[in-house]
Formats: C-alpha cells, structure tokens, sequence
C-alpha cells in the first residue's frame, strides 16, 4: 500500500489487519515531533483500500517510536510507543484505541507496573477481545535483557494487569525460544517450550511469532543457511486443546 507519507517516516514498520480493517504504522513520522511516530487505519470502500484516519497517541512527543508493533481483532487497535519515558528512558508503553463515534479515540495508554529504564515495554502486542499482552524484550527479572510479557484483562471499571509471563528458564545467548501458555481462571501456566532444531547462538528464533488454532509460526530472522544468514520461518501444529480456560 503506497503512501504520501514524509521521507524517513518508516512507513510499514508495523502491520496487522482482522477482516476488513488494515493498520499501517509509521513510527518516525514526525507529527507530534522527530521519530514521535503515527498510525494510519485503513478499510474497504467500493473494493478498494481506502485510508480511514490517522491515529495518534494523546501525549506523544519526539523519540516515542509509537507504531513500532501493532495488533488488531477489528473492534480494538494497540499500538505501542516503545520508546516513551513514563518509567524512564525508553521504558516502553502501549495504546488502546476503539472506534466511538466514527472515530478511533485512545480508550486507555498501558504501563508496566515494574517498568524501569531501556526496558522496551511494547516491542511485541497483541489484542484479542477482553485481553492484551504486551512484550518487555529488554525486561530484567531473569537476567539482564531477558524480557517479560505483561497480561492485561478489560475489567468493568478499565484494563487492568492481570499478570507478568517470564519462562522457567533462561537459554543461550541470542538463541531464542518460543514459550506457550495457558490461562485458567486469572492464572497463567506454561505449558510448551519451542526450540529450533540445530538452533544456535544469535539466530534469535522466536522474533516474530503468530498463532491461530491450527499453527504455530515462529521466525528466525538470523538462522544461518548454506546461503548465509538468510534467516528462516518455522511451523508447529497447534497443541491440543487450545484455548483460554473459563
């Protein structure tokens, strides 16, 4: 999707699309300031892609990156502003947006309760309904840089941090893992580790992941080939039964 955008302004960096509605972040557009970033919605009109609104965030300001990953289940958008202050340089956070009175209005902005400096609280979201996960990739409770992901739950009176994922264990450096978990009730089990056969250091395996209810797939934008670093993408069956536990 071509776009009149400004120079530099990365516009691409993140995308997500549910039925008939599409997301297109650029995160250094410069709207609300250098490398402040935007977002821009797109739906169908007459069998064409027609760009809907702009999306920014009510408090963004230079350096914020806000777009870096996106999520979407076509009632709700969340955005991240990965590089935002609240909790210190570069800490991280998220946006919540819903469509209200035909337009996308920001419904709440999500910070780790534990965040701290350079964690990049946002680097990863996802939305599904009444839930949102948001990614900590530089999250330090089992290591430095060893990363967390925070559970949010929609309550009656507003979103609220249900949980914080770290896996059982650590692994090498740069490797990368894939962790599946379960909820049951308001409690969060891990219940499979991915690893990529023949994996090694730095191939970062588990950079990207996507699941619906048949696959599993997980990339690995270093795992070196006979052509190189090429990278690659895996593909797991989906564990049965999958689901969120009532």
């Amino acid at each position: 999707m071509p776009h009149a955008g400004n120079g530099f302004d990365q516009y691409g960096i993140g995308v997500s699309m549910a039925e008939a509605l599409m997301i297109v972040c650029a995160y250094s557009d410069s709207e609300n300031g250098s490398f402040s970033g935007a977002t821009y919605v797109y739906t169908i009109v007459n069998g064409f892609w027609t760009e809907d609104e702009k999306i920014l965030p009510d408090d963004g300001t230079a350096d914020d990156k806000f777009g870096r990953s996106v999520d979407t289940d076509c009632k709700k958008v969340i955005i991240c502003g990965v590089l935002n202050d609240d909790k210190g340089v570069d800490s991280g956070s998220a946006y919540i947006f819903s469509k209200q009175d035909n337009s996308w209005q920001q419904e709440i902005k999500l910070l780790s309760s534990d965040g701290e400096a350079n964690d990049r609280f946002g680097r990863s979201v996802c939305i599904d309904g009444e839930y949102a996960a948001v990614g900590s990739v530089l999250d330090d409770d089992n290591g430095n840089s060893s990363g967390s992901v925070y559970i949010f739950h929609k309550e009656t009176d507003g979103w609220e941090m249900q949980a914080k994922i770290t896996p059982d264990d650590g692994h090498g450096l740069n490797s990368g893992s894939v962790y599946l978990f379960n909820r049951i009730g308001a409690k969060w089990d891990q219940t499979e580790k991915f690893n990529a056969e023949n994996a090694g250091e730095g191939d970062n395996y588990g950079e990207a992941v996507f699941i619906d209810t048949a696959w599993i797939c997980i990339g690995s934008p270093y795992f070196p080939t006979d052509s190189g670093i090429t990278g690659a993408a895996f593909t797991i069956p989906t564990p049965k039964p999958l689901g969120i536990g009532s």
